[in-house]
């Protein structure tokens, strides 16, 4: 039965139960923030003594769409312009928030805060898949001029190097937008996504449920089952091995008319065991990670 919708003086009648093909509709020309803020509680004991991590790391960025082809894969540049780190652990604690331009920067937070005025160029798909990720060289110069020499500055080269940095990139704060289905969907109805990869250590059986559409918005509920990676842990035979599993929960809000990911909300809960050497330790964590994305002005970019 059809429905009839109101908009102005134009009366528009829509199908009852409606489907609709979510996606990441790119333009050339775009330009959003983005901000990234993930909070993490990790429990590691070994042999009766416990302790307890608190981590916060935040980066915001320009996400700048520079081309879009025929199939709407989109090549964005991203330049981080905020950063924040904070970690709570026994007999020590950090804090740093670029916003404060005063703070001086912990040795603790160098790490991040050499990602200041530096970025990554993407190809990201319709469905929000990063389908190519390349950090920016000025990336390389941060970290060879700010960290001083030392044990930090050569595992961030490497890290560099061997590209372990544009995957951290990509899984924090791209990896967000990766929740697109690939057909028209109405309210209940459901998609899913395995997400595993050779190099990474867990494996995420993705859900997610059409639940409402409220002014312009698509609500996402999302779930996804987590494992460990049997690749990664063979190909870790003689490093350090993590076992890990447990589950996510959150929720999505889409724009409808361009598909862009206003905010989501996502906990997770894992525990399990990490290995070193002879040493086993078991690892409980709980984290939230928050992704919200916003349009910017063309006199905001000047």
């Amino acid at each position: 039965m059809a429905a009839v919708v109101i908009v102005g003086w134009l009366i528009v009648p829509t199908e009852a139960g409606q489907k609709i093909q979510y996606k990441l509709n790119l333009r050339k020309g775009q330009s959003y923030y983005v901000r990234v803020i993930s909070d993490s509680n990790v429990v590691q004991e070994m042999a009766g003594q416990k302790s307890v991590v608190e981590v916060t790391a935040g980066f915001g960025y320009r996400f700048d769409v520079k081309e879009v082809d025929q199939k709407g894969n989109g090549w964005v540049d991203g330049t981080f312009d905020w950063v924040k780190f904070g970690q709570k652990a026994p007999m020590m604690e950090v804090m740093y928030d670029s916003a404060n331009k005063v703070s001086p920067v912990p040795p603790a937070a160098l790490g991040v805060a050499v990602f200041l005025g530096a970025g990554f160029s993407a190809r990201i798909s319709p469905q929000g898949q990063v389908e190519e990720l390349k950090v920016s060289e000025q990336l390389r110069k941060n970290i060879e001029t700010q960290i001083p020499e030392g044990p930090q500055r050569k595992q961030m080269i490497e890290a560099f190097q061997k590209q372990q940095l544009a995957e951290s990139i990509k899984e924090l704060c791209l990896a967000p937008m990766a929740v697109y289905p690939d057909k028209p969907v109405g309210i209940g109805d459901s998609w899913t996504r395995t997400v595993s990869e050779r190099t990474q250590p867990l494996i995420f059986e993705n859900k997610w449920v059409l639940k409402d559409r409220k002014a312009g918005a698509a609500i996402i509920e999302a779930s996804a089952a987590v494992k460990s990676n049997p690749q990664a842990l063979q190909d870790a035979a003689d490093t350090m091995k993590l076992e890990m599993s447990g589950k996510r929960l959150g929720q999505i809000e889409i724009r409808e008319s361009t598909g862009q990911i206003i905010r989501s909300k996502i906990t997770q809960d894992l525990s399990g065991q990490m290995q070193a050497g002879a040493a086993t330790v078991s690892v409980k964590t709980h984290g939230v990670t928050t992704f919200e994305m916003a349009e910017r002005k063309a006199q905001a970019g000047k």
